[in-house]
């Protein structure tokens, strides 16, 4: 039986791969697929975050962060934000999953 958590888990990373799939399928107008994006995982930036899953646009400018119940897109397209960057990384990480152990 799972407990609530592992039901909120469950559904965070339901939440976080139709994200990325809608990422990469794009959207359809008058005939056409437009705005697809190649998606690609990063095994060691996953691991310096300390998160469950993440998969980032290939020119860098979406991420996509899946940790316990939390998911969180956040859409660089001004390209200020640097993603390997500590200071961004830590911001991120305390702004929006300060609350999880």
């Amino acid at each position: 039986m799972l407990t609530s958590i592992q039901k909120c888990h469950n559904f965070a990373e339901i939440i976080f791969n139709g994200i990325t799939e809608r990422l990469e399928k794009g959207m359809k107008w008058q005939g056409m697929t437009i705005f697809t994006k190649n998606i690609i995982t990063d095994d060691e930036m996953k691991n310096l975050w300390g998160v469950d899953n993440m998969a980032l646009t290939e020119e860098r400018d979406e991420i996509i962060i899946q940790k316990e119940n939390i998911v969180l897109h956040v859409d660089n397209y001004s390209g200020v934000m640097d993603f390997n960057d500590k200071e961004t990384r830590e911001l991120i990480i305390n702004r929006f999953f300060s609350e999880q152990k």
